[in-house]
C-alpha cells in the first residue's frame, strides 16, 4: 500500500485537521477543529451542546533555551482521578469557577467543559510534540488568562504527591496539561462522528 500511495504534505491544521476532512466534518483553521467533544463521545462521554476543551496530561522537558513537550507515559487511572480532582479545586478559585472538575474518562485524555468559547487559539497537541511549546502557547484576547492558569497548574502538578511518587519509580513526571481542541459537537452523523473521534484518539490524542 505504501509503494503505491503518493505522499501529501499535511495541512496547516497537522494530523488533526486531515481526520477531520477525511470524515467529511469541515471547519475554518485548526483553531476551531472540535476534536474534544468528538474524542468525549469516543470514550463514552456525553459533551452534550456545550463547549468542550481538552487538557491532557504531558510532560514538559526543560532545556537551555527550550521548553519541549513530550508524553508523559503511561498514566494510571488513580493518578488521573487524583490529578483532575487537585486541578478541579484550583479551578474554584480561579477566574474559570465556571468550569467543571476536569473529567477523565481515559486517563491519557481530559476534559474541560466552560459555558461558552473562549476567545483564544489553541495549538493541536500532535502540532507540538517533541516541540518548544512557546511559539503554540494560545493566543487572541484571552491568552494572558489561559497562559496565566497553565503557569498555575504546572506548579500545582510539581508538588503533587502524585508526581513525586511516579518520579520516586523513575517515571516522567506529569508536570502540565495542555489545552487544545475546544468546541461544540458538530452536526454530523453520530457513526462517523464516532469513527472521527475514535481516529483522533488513537493517532492524535495520545502523547
Amino acid at each position: 500500500m505504501l509503494a503505491r500511495a503518493e505522499a501529501q504534505p499535511a495541512g496547516r491544521g497537522g494530523l488533526t485537521a486531515d481526520l477531520f476532512s477525511a470524515f467529511g466534518i469541515g471547519a475554518h483553521g485548526a483553531a476551531e477543529l472540535p476534536a474534544a467533544p468528538l474524542t468525549l463521545l469516543s470514550d463514552g462521554g456525553s459533551p452534550g451542546g456545550g463547549y468542550c476543551l481538552r487538557a491532557d496530561p504531558v510532560h514538559l522537558r526543560v532545556g537551555q533555551d527550550r521548553v519541549v513537550l513530550t508524553g508523559a507515559g503511561p498514566v494510571r487511572r488513580e493518578e488521573a482521578a487524583a490529578l483532575c480532582g487537585e486541578i478541579g479545586r484550583h479551578l474554584a478559585d480561579s477566574d474559570l469557577a465556571h468550569a467543571v472538575v476536569p473529567e477523565a474518562p481515559d486517563p491519557a485524555r481530559w476534559y474541560l467543559r466552560l459555558p461558552q468559547a473562549p476567545a483564544v487559539d489553541f495549538t493541536p497537541l500532535d502540532m507540538v510534540l517533541g516541540q518548544d511549546i512557546r511559539p503554540h502557547l494560545p493566543q487572541g484576547e484571552d491568552a494572558r488568562a489561559w497562559r496565566r492558569l497553565l503557569n498555575e497548574i504546572q506548579m500545582l502538578l510539581h508538588a503533587s504527591e502524585v508526581n513525586q511518587h511516579r518520579k520516586a519509580r523513575g517515571e516522567a513526571e506529569i508536570n502540565s496539561v495542555w489545552f487544545w481542541g475546544g468546541g461544540t459537537l458538530p452536526a454530523a452523523g453520530r457513526h462517523a462522528l464516532l469513527r472521527c473521534g475514535a481516529n483522533i484518539r488513537s493517532h492524535a490524542g495520545s502523547p
